[in-house]
């Protein structure tokens, strides 16, 4: 993303960003039954290189839990019209909403938990995410300003 000394801000929200994806898996862990799958995290880098805005950057974090039919999330981006539209994560092949997530808002920030998902479709992003980007819609660039394939995150 390219973040230089004379912009904490950006900084510190990314970070914030990241920790509340850890966070919402932790908060899904702790109130999960014992029997139940830990969730699976993962990260996606945003840009608006590939026919998006291309002065747009981000980053998104998302917390997996199919067994609860449940995807938790943190969207950040910067460098785009605010708010934006809409936001979801979309089948790499062939451009399907596979869920739909709450829109980054002036601030530029969005955290959520969606719950009632299609336990298939969490399974799906859960075992092979690089099949899945995350989508940031505005109204400059409707079919997306930012996006980014998901992959797995380490936060060991």
């Amino acid at each position: 993303m390219g973040w230089s000394g004379g912009e904490e801000g950006e900084m510190n929200r990314f970070l914030r960003v990241l920790a509340t994806a850890v966070v919402a898996a932790s908060l899904v862990a702790a109130f999960a039954p014992p029997a139940a799958a830990a969730p699976t995290i993962l990260g996606a880098e945003l840009s608006g290189a590939e026919g998006g805005d291309p002065e747009g950057s981000g980053i998104a974090g998302v917390a997996v839990q199919p067994g609860k039919a449940r995807l938790c999330f943190g969207i950040f981006v910067q460098g785009i019209t605010l708010p934006a539209a809409a936001a979801h994560i979309h089948r790499v092949r062939t451009g399907a909403i596979a869920v739909s997530l709450t829109a980054p808002d002036e601030t530029g920030t969005a955290f959520g938990c969606v719950t009632d998902q299609d336990k298939t479709v969490l399974r799906s992003i859960r075992r092979n995410p690089q099949r899945f980007y995350v989508n940031v819609h505005n109204a400059d660039y409707p079919a997306g300003a930012v996006e980014g394939t998901l992959s797995e995150v380490s936060v060991a």
